[in-house]
């Protein structure tokens, strides 16, 4: 049994109308994975679009293309081997009065060393509606599910799910046309399989705009295999008998390749 992902801390949300954003990077250590949480809010029969440098890659987005008030939900993560600068997000549009735009990053530990950290991404959107259903099956045992979705009214007041994920960030910002924007986990412990999702439910919010999310889960640390318990087990005994002789060698007061004088 691997030991699930944890989130080791969750950096200061970031909010405005102009064309970036540059979240917080929270603190980490070499081999966290940093996952940066962008929605977005857009008026005028507008779509967002989200993008992040190049050393950053996108887990997944969804965004409404039909309504009058539109949500774009974006998920993104990186490696980090440790004193990371805060990043820019580049977002449209901009304009107080056209969008609205939040950003946070989550640094993650436990998480695989090499490779694709996420499996299981789901994304979805609705035009109308203050419910997502954000399905989700995994392949890896013991994973960190994330649960984002961002909804496009200021008029959200809270944020619930129907598989006992926990909050994160539930945030609702008064800038531009307004948006809510929450983030929720749960260790997935146990066996891989499906209904590790949830479906979300914007408490209050009004009628008419748009909500987007995406769900993944991030994959542990692998087990030791049974070869590489013995040859840890193997290594550990030689390291202690060796450790043994030379403290025999020490207090017997003989230095090798040396005459010890009379």
């Amino acid at each position: 049994m691997a030991t699930p992902p944890s989130i080791r801390t969750v950096g200061t949300a970031s909010f405005g109308t102009a064309a970036t954003l540059a979240p917080a990077v929270p603190t980490h250590s070499a081999d966290d994975i940093l996952l940066c949480i962008v929605g977005s809010s857009a008026n005028a029969s507008v779509t967002p679009t989200h993008s992040m440098p190049g050393d950053w890659t996108s887990v997944g987005t969804n965004a409404n293309t039909t309504g009058t008030i539109r949500a774009r939900c974006s998920v993104f993560w990186k490696r980090t081997a440790g004193g990371e600068a805060n990043p820019t997000v580049t977002l449209t549009p901009t304009a107080a009065t056209a969008c609205h735009h939040s950003a946070v990053i989550h640094s993650i530990q436990n998480c695989i060393k090499a490779g694709d950290p996420t499996e299981g991404t789901n994304t979805n959107q609705v035009a109308a509606n203050s419910v997502i259903a954000l399905t989700m099956t995994t392949s890896t045992d013991d994973t960190l599910g994330i649960l984002s979705a961002h909804h496009s009214d200021n008029v959200a007041t809270g944020v619930t799910d129907d598989n006992t994920y926990g909050s994160r960030i539930a945030t609702d910002n008064a800038t531009g046309i307004d948006g809510f924007l929450a983030v929720r986990d749960k260790t997935l412990s146990g066996a891989a399989g499906s209904g590790k999702g949830a479906t979300v439910t914007f408490t209050s919010g009004g009628t008419g705009v748009g909500v987007a999310g995406v769900v993944t889960a991030l994959k542990p640390i692998p087990p030791l295999t049974v070869g590489e318990l013995m040859v840890a087990t193997q290594t550990s005994r030689l390291t202690q008998v060796s450790f043994a002789r030379v403290s025999k060698v020490i207090a017997s007061g003989i230095v090798p390749g040396k005459v010890n004088a009379p």
